[in-house]
């Protein structure tokens, strides 16, 4: 008899007990979707050759470095503004200078490379930021102002607060996608009170894109007062082109760059408390890492806005 009341009571318990586990369930299942996090950047892949490696698929991307999977992958080719910024500091040398020159060549290359819709802004920076033309579709009308412009070989590489100056001011604000296109020997002073690692998170946040054309100083000016530009580019997934030799084949290959890339959104699972660095592996047919590609895009998964 006392087994029968005891057997009794364990039946009547088991009912209580799947309730109170399945009413808790949700608030589990809630509790794992609030570190579910969606990431917006650009990345663009390139085999040994150079050649844009288009047809990607989502289920081919390996995340390493955060908890995650690329939910959508989307190829972009709309026409984007691109500003052109040109180093007329003092290690750029005068107009007459090689590096100038080579500068100032590149960017009529380029600008003459123009197609369609695409706007081109072109911008000097040194001690100050100056706006030589505001964006526009006129390729000869920037080219002009490009081959009147006579005040390089003055000043400090103050790139940081050029930048900073952009990001602020440009009507409309840059939007994902948009890109700068610098001229440089690839040095900033560290006289500028701007340093590039306080932009780094406002880029990547935009989805802003980055090329730098490296010119080579004029007379092998250089000074033990600079920082080089070449990481900040790299880290917000941009692309630094070698020593300018050709500024046709150069201004080319920025275009093959610039023109075509992906719009990636990354869902991570963690709670993201400072920039996570990370990276996209692409596999091959059978789940295999493809090592004849190269990719860029943000060097860092950067964690929500702070709520105001």
């Amino acid at each position: 008899m006392p087994e029968s009341l005891e057997t009794l009571r364990i039946h009547c318990l088991v009912p209580w007990l799947l309730l109170a586990l399945l009413s808790s369930a949700p608030t589990i299942v809630l509790q794992a979707q609030d570190f579910s996090t969606t990431h917006v950047f650009p990345w663009s892949v390139f085999d040994r050759e150079g050649r844009f490696v288009g047809g990607i698929k989502p289920e081919q991307i390996r995340v390493k470095g955060v908890p995650g999977t690329v939910r959508h992958l989307t190829l972009e080719t709309a026409p984007r503004r691109t500003i052109l910024l040109l180093d007329s500091s003092g290690s750029m040398g005068p107009p007459n200078s090689r590096s100038w020159q080579d500068a100032r060549q590149f960017a009529i290359e380029f600008v003459s490379r123009r197609q369609g819709t695409e706007q081109i802004a072109v911008h000097s920076f040194a001690d100050g930021h100056q706006v030589l033309a505001g964006f526009t579709t006129d390729s000869q009308y920037l080219i002009r102002q490009i081959e009147t412009f006579a005040g390089s070989g003055k000043g400090r590489t103050m790139l940081g607060s050029a930048l900073a100056e952009i990001l602020s001011t440009i009507d409309n604000g840059l939007e994902f996608g948009d890109a700068i296109v610098l001229a440089s020997d690839g040095k900033q002073s560290t006289a500028d009170k701007v340093g590039l690692d306080k932009l780094t998170p406002e880029f990547t946040r935009r989805g802003l894109r980055a090329l730098l054309m490296r010119v080579k100083p004029w007379m092998g000016f250089g000074t033990v007062d600079t920082a080089d530009v070449g990481s900040f580019v790299k880290e917000i997934g941009g692309i630094q082109m070698g020593e300018l030799r050709s500024p046709a084949k150069a201004a080319q290959d920025s275009w093959n760059f610039l023109r075509t890339f992906y719009r990636v959104e990354l869902e991570t699972f963690k709670h993201l408390q400072k920039p996570n660095e990370f990276s996209l592996e692409l596999l091959d047919l059978h789940g295999k890492k493809m090592k004849k590609v190269k990719g860029y895009h943000p060097g860092h998964i950067l964690p929500p806005p702070a709520q105001p």
